[in-house]
């Protein structure tokens, strides 16, 4: 719980840096909340997230966070770096996203000789993908987009093995989780 305050705090230290330095040198605000749906080797799973930052000609730069519920529910925040391009009333763009998989806590699990205690963290996250964008009002948009994306988690717990009549152990083990998934997003962006 600490470091999910910690990492709260951090990034409204940067949203609030990123709006300073956009009245320092006159960029323009935008925001982008998303909805979408993501698949890899299981079942489709939901996708929200919010995306702010600046823009400067085509380029945005943005912090963001999700809520994330593909195999474990976890809580990315990244940093975002986006290209637009122009083409008549359509605006495509390519963007790519870093950052850490926020996932804490911890569950006990029934198991044939004892319960056991499983303790999750997160790790890495990174996406990166494409998608078209258009007008809806002045400063409006409507955003599809399609991206491929990683993320990373692991849980430990310590592991009961038999080793014959009455010789048993207990292993400190982790496992690691790395899913690689493909996902589409709808989203309305405001600002320029």
């Amino acid at each position: 719980m600490r470091k999910m305050k910690r990492l709260g705090l951090i990034f409204l230290c940067i949203s609030l840096l990123t709006v300073s330095q956009a009245q320092k040198k006159k960029l323009n605000i935008w925001a982008l909340p998303e909805v979408g749906l993501v698949a890899g080797a299981l079942n489709p799973a939901a996708d929200l997230r919010l995306t702010g930052g600046v823009s400067q000609g085509n380029w945005r730069y943005g912090v963001g966070m999700a809520f994330d519920e593909y195999r474990q529910e976890s809580y990315p925040v990244f940093l975002q770096a986006r290209r637009q391009f122009h083409w008549r009333k359509w605006h495509p763009f390519v963007f790519g996203s870093a950052g850490y998989n926020i996932r804490s806590g911890s569950d006990t699990i029934l198991t044939w000789f004892s319960n056991r205690v499983e303790n999750y963290r997160g790790g890495v996250f990174a996406e990166g993908g494409m998608g078209l964008s258009f007008n809806i009002k002045k400063k409006e948009r409507f955003s599809l987009s399609f991206y491929q994306s990683y993320k990373r988690s692991s849980t430990t717990f310590q592991e009961f093995r038999w080793l014959g009549p009455g010789n048993t152990i207990t292993v400190p083990t982790t496992d690691i989780f790395r899913m690689n998934r493909f996902g589409v997003r709808i989203g309305w962006k405001f600002g320029k």
